[in-house]
């Protein structure tokens, strides 16, 4: 069990990074390929997370919440910015906010 739990840290750090390279990324090709490494990740990740989430939840039901939240928007806000890196560019406020919801993640789950 402490295994998952500290495994999903480096599955969201893993999330952040693939998608923060994929975004930064020029060809379409690049850009598709990192899309689909980012969801495999999130894949995983939703299945760790679900794992845990009983763990977390009988320690606080705040936190747990909480990381539940912010975790459904970093890959809300991770698949929009793949969907107007495709249609156009990247918009930058989404390309931010994907590294400060991972920060707001770690300040919520060490609380």
């Amino acid at each position: 069990m402490t295994f998952l739990i500290a495994s999903r840290w480096w599955l969201i750090a893993a999330f952040v990074l693939s998608a923060e390279i994929g975004l930064s990324r020029k060809t379409e090709k690049r850009v598709k390929l990192w899309l689909m490494i980012g969801r495999l990740v999130y894949l995983l990740l939703i299945v760790t997370l679900s794992v845990t989430f009983r763990a977390v939840f009988a320690a606080s039901v705040l936190q747990a919440i909480l990381l539940l939240i912010l975790a459904a928007a970093l890959i809300t806000v991770s698949e929009l910015a793949y969907a107007r890196k495709q249609e156009t560019k990247t918009s930058h406020p989404l390309l931010i906010s994907i590294p400060i919801i991972f920060a707001l993640m770690l300040i919520v789950s060490f609380l």
